[in-house]
């Protein structure tokens, strides 16, 4: 297989006089060290790009974002948010990233995930009108949802039956409500 550019995005990131975030990144290669490039992208529509990171084969890399905002000249203490984007190249999806947002004063931790972007492509490509892709269990189906907005509280079929989305939610594989 080639080897293509790749990127992983998702992530919300937020700093203040609080919030510490930090993004992992984990090489799931076992023979290859990679080279990463984190981007920040901030809520107000600006963008950092961060120190490229390189992973050892099966290597774990944490990157303190607090830090990397001063290093660029931004008070790490200012109240900023927004996403994650890592660029690298390989064949295939060889990294697993997780951005962790710590909060001690207040004893809030969250983390969250960053998905390939081919994946998240393929997903809204290959998304029926008014359907979403949900995990059941162990495997993942579609849905038929009849709004368009998963943020409202719309009927939606499944397995037959009709359940309210608040009452019975199902975990989203991929978030694809479709306007066409």
């Amino acid at each position: 297989m080639p080897i293509v550019d790749r990127s992983m995005v998702g992530g919300l990131w937020r700093t203040d006089a609080n919030y510490k975030s930090a993004l992992y990144l984990k090489n799931i290669l076992a023979t290859t060290e990679l080279t990463v490039t984190p981007i920040l992208y901030l809520s107000n529509g600006g963008q950092y790009t961060l120190a490229d990171v390189r992973l050892q084969p099966e290597g774990i890399a944490v990157v303190d974002i607090n830090a990397s905002l001063r290093q660029q000249g931004i008070a790490p203490w200012a109240t900023l948010s927004g996403y994650v984007e890592v660029k690298y190249k390989w064949a295939w999806d060889a990294l697993c990233v997780t951005v962790r947002n710590a909060d001690t004063l207040h004893s809030e931790l969250f983390n969250f995930n960053l998905r390939s972007l081919l994946s998240i492509r393929w997903a809204e490509s290959n998304c029926p009108a008014g359907r979403a892709l949900v995990e059941t269990g162990a495997q993942c189906q579609w849905i038929h949802f009849t709004d368009e907005s998963l943020l409202q509280a719309a009927e939606c079929e499944y397995n037959g039956e009709q359940r309210d989305q608040r009452a019975n939610w199902p975990t989203l594989c991929y978030s694809c409500i479709s306007r066409h």
